[in-house]
């Protein structure tokens, strides 16, 4: 059972970084719970290496299992079962704040440019939108494979109230009209200050650079500094970013590393 939960969170494309960390220790949870006898830390530590592998661009499944497994030793149920909730609760306040901080920076009247799909960016919408703020949001289309992405994201807004609409990857962005910023979630921050997140992300930042603000939305828990980036992911340099809004608060990209052990 849990080899077949590691193999359907490898599969998964339906949910973000967030979601799939917090499934990473339902399996890691699962795992200690039917591991018979003596040895479960070792047996845990090995689950651990199998879930980070099953998704290595998403740090925060890495970091999740990381921490819970540094909450040890855990050689009985019970603080497998304490170091998960620990973890989960980390996770959870992390996330809380990052989308208060990002809904907080959203203007009322913003016109805003997002690609792929980000839960943090959706909760910040709709946390913007319920203190009475006024927004647009536009998606660009974002296929990969058999799901578009943007589609997801524009669908998920409109069904919270908010204005939302599809455009292509390759839309003129004069064409919009006026953006308040661009503002996209992500899979991985890097040493650099660059990021880590699905396509077409790259082009969103190439294309509204000197027209429009990035910003990106991630908690400090998507820190990172792994090189693999899979397919569907792609990287945004430092330079095309214009700040972070994190569970620490708003940074420059140079400044985003620094936060790493914060929490």
């Amino acid at each position: 059972m849990v080899e077949a939960a590691i193999a359907a969170l490898a599969a998964d494309r339906e949910h973000g970084a967030t979601d799939l960390a917090r499934e990473a220790l339902n399996i890691l949870e699962a795992a200690a719970v039917r591991f018979p006898g003596d040895g479960l830390g070792a047996h845990l530590d090995g689950v651990g290496v199998l879930i980070t592998l099953a998704r290595p661009t998403m740090a925060s499944v890495k970091n999740a299992v990381t921490r819970a497994l540094a909450d040890g030793p855990l050689v009985h149920l019970g603080q497998a079962k304490r170091a998960c909730d620990r973890a989960r609760a980390w996770l959870n306040d992390a996330a809380k704040a990052t989308i208060e901080k990002t809904a907080a920076m959203i203007p009322n009247g913003a016109t805003i440019l997002t690609c792929s799909y980000s839960g943090t960016v959706l909760e910040a919408c709709f946390g913007a939108s319920t203190t009475g703020k006024q927004l647009k949001v536009i998606a660009l289309r974002s296929k990969i494979g058999d799901i578009a992405y943007g589609e997801r994201m524009a669908e998920s807004l409109v069904g919270r109230g908010i204005e939302g609409e599809v455009c292509p990857d390759n839309v003129s962005i004069p064409d919009l009209g006026p953006l308040t910023m661009a503002l996209i979630g992500a899979d991985r921050l890097s040493p650099d200050g660059s990021l880590v997140n699905g396509v077409p992300s790259l082009l969103l930042a190439k294309r509204v650079y000197d027209v429009a603000p990035l910003f990106v939305a991630a908690e400090t828990f998507k820190l990172d500094d792994s090189k693999q980036i899979d397919a569907g992911f792609e990287a945004v340099p430092a330079g095309l970013i214009t700040g972070y809004v994190t569970d620490r608060g708003v940074v420059q990209p140079s400044q985003v590393w620094g936060l790493r052990g914060t929490t």
